[in-house]
């Protein structure tokens, strides 16, 4: 059971505690999903309250499909060959990052060319600029840039004073732009968001939590550029009213059934295709 731990209309441990009531004395695994980092305590509310045979967290879609298509599978060293190189594909790409394409805009090349590996591995396009002023250029002579990650402690036009400038151009305005920076003292996201910056990620970057912030960022402008037919997307996922089938007619005493709790019809969408390529049927509540 996939669980969006941020739902519309229901707590995560509610819904919990009433499945378990109606499915006692077997409660299938859990994996609890959600960008925000879960506390200590919200964690060890999860494990308290859960009966399941295993709960699992997962704050990313790298981490989610991949706890997702172990626990379909339980054991990976007993997969069939298709079946690892199912788990290979889910580990190394994501739909909602490949082809993608990125600016890095960082005055330290070792910052630049770890970066520029970590993403390309996710299959997402990487462009870089050594200082503000090239990054600008980069944005205006580029066609496409889906997001910036922007260094903040540049010499002399720092990361405030780029953002602030990439703003000030109409055609930016609602470009992502992540703030990268090893200052962690309070107030510092309020700077970078009054500067015009999306969010906020500290150095060392978390890639977990760097990534489900591109996400939501590029989700978003992707959202606004089909408004305003810039972005020609696929309708399944430019379609907020998307109805994805699963399989609820179709379900026999001994199948395997993933069951996703998730108000995003396009993240319901991937949930119920990794389903089916594990050989598992899929029920969306």
């Amino acid at each position: 059971m996939v669980l969006d731990w941020v739902l519309p209309d229901s707590a995560g441990l509610d819904f919990i505690e009433a499945v378990q009531s109606k499915l006692s004395p077997f409660v299938p695994p859990i994996i609890v999903s959600g960008t925000n980092k879960l506390s200590e305590d919200q964690i060890g509310e999860i494990h308290s309250c859960a009966r399941a045979s295993a709960v699992r967290y997962a704050p990313s879609i790298e981490r989610l499909l991949q706890e997702t298509v172990l626990l379909l599978h339980r054991n990976e060293k007993n997969l069939s060959e298709y079946q690892k190189s199912v788990l290979r594909e889910v580990r190394e790409t994501d739909p909602r990052l490949a082809g993608r394409k990125v600016l890095v805009i960082d005055d330290d090349l070792r910052n630049i060319f770890a970066l520029t590996s970590v993403l390309e591995q996710h299959q997402l396009k990487v462009l870089h600029a050594e200082n503000g002023r090239t990054g600008i250029e980069l944005l205006k002579s580029t066609k496409d840039i889906d997001i910036v990650l922007m260094d903040i402690m540049m010499p002399e036009m720092d990361g405030y004073e780029t953002t602030r400038a990439i703003r000030q151009i109409p055609e930016f305005r609602t470009l992502p732009i992540v703030a990268l920076t090893a200052k962690a003292m309070k107030g510092d996201r309020e700077k970078c968001l009054q500067a015009g910056a999306s969010d906020y990620v500290t150095k060392p970057v978390d890639l977990d939590q760097l990534f489900s912030v591109m996400r939501v960022w590029m989700a978003r402008e992707a959202d606004v550029r089909f408004e305003h037919g810039t972005l020609a997307v696929p309708n399944w996922l430019a379609d907020h009213d998307l109805v994805v089938d699963d399989d609820r007619n179709q379900i026999e005493e001994g199948d395997r059934v993933l069951l996703v709790v998730e108000d995003d019809p396009t993240f319901a969408r991937i949930m119920v295709d990794l389903a089916h390529k594990n050989g598992s049927k899929a029920l969306i509540a």
